[in-house]
């Protein structure tokens, strides 16, 4: 999996998004797929009292993606998300019309891990716009509470049948599975320095 171990509060990706001058600006802040409606409605709140914030969710592709990204242009950021449905063909899409995208506001792609790997198998040339850009969401200490956080960590060890400590010891021989689910394990754990050994 392709995901850089940077772990960011939301008021620290926001200074990082207000900091940077905005024109053309591409961001991509990971969190677990149930929880993207959660981390964008708090991002475009926080985002809310600095700048003029857009929220585009629900595109059924990629076309209706970037019309709706373009609809938004006196915006001067736009959040996108609700794109967790998009395969292959939809990333490959917005790579070839990557053009589209360029605007004078900046763009925030709210997704899953699993998208981080669409787009960065089938989106390659968007993803080097990306760049540096990219950051996972700390969810452990800013959107759960302690026993929503504990309530997911049992869920995630009742599924997959381990321990906290054998997904540690995984993570740090290199030989954790890459599916969605552990990177939030990690990062649940307080441990996002693990991921980039996935």
């Amino acid at each position: 999996m392709t995901l850089l171990p940077n772990l960011l509060s939301l008021p620290e990706f926001v200074f990082r998004v207000t900091a940077r001058p905005s024109k053309g600006s591409v961001f991509v802040l990971v969190s677990p797929a149930d929880l993207i409606d959660r981390v964008s409605g708090r991002l475009r709140s926080e985002l809310e009292g600095e700048v003029g914030v857009q929220l585009v969710g629900g595109a059924h592709d990629a076309g209706a993606l970037i019309s709706a990204i373009q609809k938004a242009e006196g915006t001067r950021i736009v959040i996108a998300c609700g794109i967790e449905s998009f395969g292959d063909t939809d990333w490959q899409r917005i790579d070839l019309l990557r053009s589209r995208l360029s605007r004078d506001g900046a763009i925030i792609f709210v997704v899953s891990p699993a998208s981080v790997e669409a787009l960065t198998r089938y989106a390659p040339n968007l993803a080097s716009w990306v760049g540096g850009s990219m950051w996972i969401v700390d969810i452990a200490s800013e959107l759960l509470t302690p026993e929503e956080r504990e309530s997911r960590l049992n869920a995630l060890r009742e599924g997959f049948q381990r321990s906290d400590t054998e997904i540690l010891r995984l993570a740090a021989e290199g030989s954790l599975p890459k599916e969605p689910e552990y990177v939030e394990w990690l990062i649940l754990l307080k441990r996002p320095d693990l991921i980039g050994n996935t």
